[in-house]
């Protein structure tokens, strides 16, 4: 398996380059590194990780962009941003990997899209972003808080910081990773 950088998983989920009967299958892994040193780990596969052509932000206030007006939802910005998410299909689990606290589990929803921006008016902000946004979720499956992370690609890594899921009075830094392939039966 290797895993691909998330406008090679974007594209192939828009366009598959091997027969696929069946559709596509997404599996996504993400970990988040506390300050404190521990370590969380989930893994999302179909159906409750899927493609979405256009994957919109909850927007729980870090570093995101407005939709709306002329710069975040008019003419200038893209009416869809494609990505990865499992809102609305059962989420998935983040487990404690290694670390000095009590064995946890959140629940969340995981979303991770690329903006394609609009060409040449990076100048504005308007160029290409990746966000990774994170709701946690009540025991009944609705979100009650999380955050949007603005994040950078570094090969198949999507990477971002911000405040952990685990204690938003920490920092914690995340990585995302994501691959794509036709569905067998």
């Amino acid at each position: 398996m290797a895993w691909m950088t998330l406008q090679e998983a974007i594209d192939y989920a828009i366009s598959p380059k091997d027969p696929t009967p069946f559709g596509i299958e997404v599996i996504g892994v993400i970990s988040m590194h506390d300050d404190d040193g521990t370590v969380m780990w989930g893994a999302a596969t179909f159906p409750n990780f899927t493609f979405r052509p256009d994957v919109p932000l909850t927007n729980w206030g870090t570093a995101t962009i407005s939709r709306g007006g002329l710069w975040g939802g008019g003419w200038l910005a893209p009416t869809q941003v494609p990505g990865f998410s499992t809102r609305g299909q059962g989420g998935l689990n983040l487990n404690v990997a290694t670390g000095n606290v009590p064995t946890t589990t959140i629940q969340i929803d995981l979303s991770v899209r690329r903006n394609p921006g609009r060409p040449g008016w990076s100048f504005l902000g308007l160029g290409p972003s990746t966000y990774i946004e994170i709701d946690m979720l009540s025991p009944a499956g609705a979100a009650t808080g999380g955050v949007t992370l603005k994040a950078v690609e570094s090969g198949p890594l999507v990477k971002a910081e911000g405040p952990s899921m685990r204690d938003p009075a920490s920092t914690a830094s995340y990585t995302f990773t994501v691959w794509v392939y036709p569905r067998i039966g």
